[in-house]
């Protein structure tokens, strides 16, 4: 593995971070926050309840990876509405993890947009854009995919810098 990376340098407004050679370590956040917190500090019965088979987030060598975030309450239940109400809800418990992880919006590094319509694609943009302010917006992927979880029509994940 070549070692020509030594220091962080911009590359056409690209960010390349130094190689690191150290193990990674990872730590899963230990109090998920929405959609899926009933008040219950015990993860594992969080995760029964709810029937998660992940972690909303896990923390590795300084980063935050959110697993996917969908337009649901605290409770689990489904929010119903337009796309924009649909977007700023996924929205709202994405920033809620990464709150629980101890970083924020303006530390996201990379996002992941899925919608069950490509159509919807402006909409959508034009919530997501009011969360995401800053001079450096994150990188960003949008797919359409056939279905999500509980047939909602957007779900948002993320990578963030802790």
């Amino acid at each position: 593995m070549s070692r020509l990376l030594l220091r962080p340098r911009l590359v056409s407004s690209i960010f390349v971070a130094p190689l690191r050679h150290s193990p990674i370590s990872i730590n899963s956040i230990t109090k998920p926050i929405t959609p899926f917190n009933n008040n219950n500090n015990n993860n594992n019965n969080n995760r029964k309840m709810s029937g998660l088979t992940s972690s909303q987030a896990i923390k590795a060598n300084g980063l935050v990876f959110v697993s996917g975030q969908i337009p649901a309450d605290n409770k689990g239940n489904v929010i119903e509405g337009d796309i924009e109400t649909c977007t700023k809800a996924s929205l709202e418990n994405l920033l809620a993890v990464l709150t629980a992880a101890g970083t924020s919006l303006d530390k996201v590094v990379k996002t992941t947009v899925f919608l069950a319509d490509m159509g919807d694609f402006a909409r959508v943009n034009s919530v997501y854009e009011q969360y995401f302010t800053g001079p450096n917006k994150p990188a960003r992927s949008c797919v359409a995919v056939k279905t999500l979880p509980k047939n909602v029509r957007v779900e948002v994940e993320c990578i963030a810098l802790q």
